[in-house]
Parts: structure tokens; sequence; C-alpha cells
């Protein structure tokens, strides 16, 4: 196996890997803020409330990170 290419950008991955840790506290209240209501909507008796939340919740699960990229 050539680590090379790896050896090489090392400093641009360790940059986005220190960008990743910055940027993740910084987005947990935004998810917690859509997280909340849609989940309420998903319990909900009313058809037209959790149909939707169950389709995006769906969409999501089931396709691969990649494709949602």
């Amino acid at each position: 196996m050539d680590f090379e290419p790896v050896i090489e950008n090392l400093p641009r991955l360790l940059s986005g890997f220190v960008l990743t840790l910055e940027l993740t506290p910084l987005r947990w209240p935004a998810a917690w803020c859509s997280l909340f209501p849609l989940a309420l909507l998903r319990v909900s008796r009313n058809s037209v409330l959790w149909v939707p939340v169950y389709g995006y919740i769906f969409l999501f699960r089931g396709t691969p990170l990649l494709i949602q990229i």
C-alpha cells in the first residue's frame, strides 16, 4: 500500500479534523432545535403531521451519506 499521498496531505487532513471539532459544538443547538419539534410531530396521531416527518426520516435513513452529500 502506498501511504505517500496520505503523508503529503496530512496537514490538510489535520486542519479538516480541527475544523470538524470546532463546528460540532456550534451545530448541536441547531440540531436539537429541529429534532425536538420533528419528534413531537412524528408521535402525533394526526396523519397530516406525522406522514411528512416519517417520509423525511425514511429518506435520510434509507440513503447512504455519500448520496445525501
